[in-house]
């Protein structure tokens, strides 16, 4: 009866990975520790990074138990969730700044989080929905037409506030889920000049005092 079960547990869930993310996270832990063990409030910041632990685990698994398919119906309020996380930071009385970068959120001059993480997440379930449509094979200029609707609206956001650490997140994130999603070559190498571009703008852009890239 155990072998059942655990072979159910092999089949449905990657080990591997599981096993990889538990190792970063005993990792970082421990980093976290070293390094604040002797500083003043540093019991604060290893409980905080133990709490972060939980919560991103209790999302996992959430993740893993909810149908994807249920997102499908509502990528225009995902969408709009993803644009006003990326632009939250530059809003009057929400953005907070943290060594030289405004990319954080604060409620009441309490600093929360980075809004530009769960946008991220937000963009990699739009993006995933769309690319979908085209059953592994993006070739025609409709369908890149389509992807560059929905990527290009976000790179135009990033280029607004402007941030380099979280511009070259989100051209990471394009470029993996365009090659799994079966980008033809000559429109990948259209893709290729055009994040060189973005990020070269980025970077020309950015405040020097505001380098979110250096901060994160």
């Amino acid at each position: 009866m155990q072998d059942q079960g655990l072979k159910r547990i092999t089949r449905y869930v990657p080990l591997p990975f599981v096993a990889a993310i538990i190792g970063l996270l005993a990792y970082g832990g421990v980093m976290v520790w070293s390094a604040t063990s002797g500083m003043k409030g540093g019991g604060g910041m290893f409980a905080r990074q133990m709490a972060g632990m939980g919560i991103g685990f209790a999302f996992l698994a959430l993740a893993w138990v909810t149908d994807y398919r249920r997102f499908l119906g509502w990528l225009g309020p995902i969408l709009f969730a993803a644009a006003f996380l990326v632009i939250a930071p530059r809003i009057p009385g929400l953005g907070a700044s943290a060594k030289g970068a405004t990319s954080w959120l604060q409620v009441a001059g309490v600093r929360l989080f980075q809004p530009s993480e769960p946008a991220k997440l937000l963009f990699i379930i739009v993006l995933a929905s769309v690319v979908a449509r085209f059953k592994g094979e993006i070739g025609t200029l409709r369908e890149v037409g389509t992807v560059v609707t929905y990527v290009g609206a976000a790179l135009v956001l990033i280029l607004l506030q402007p941030d380099l650490g979280t511009g070259l997140v989100f051209v990471a994130i394009t470029a993996g889920m365009l090659i799994v999603g079966g980008l033809r070559g000559r429109w990948f190498a259209v893709f290729a000049l055009v994040a060189v571009l973005f990020v070269v703008s980025l970077s020309v852009f950015e405040p020097p005092g505001d380098r979110g890239l250096l901060a994160e």
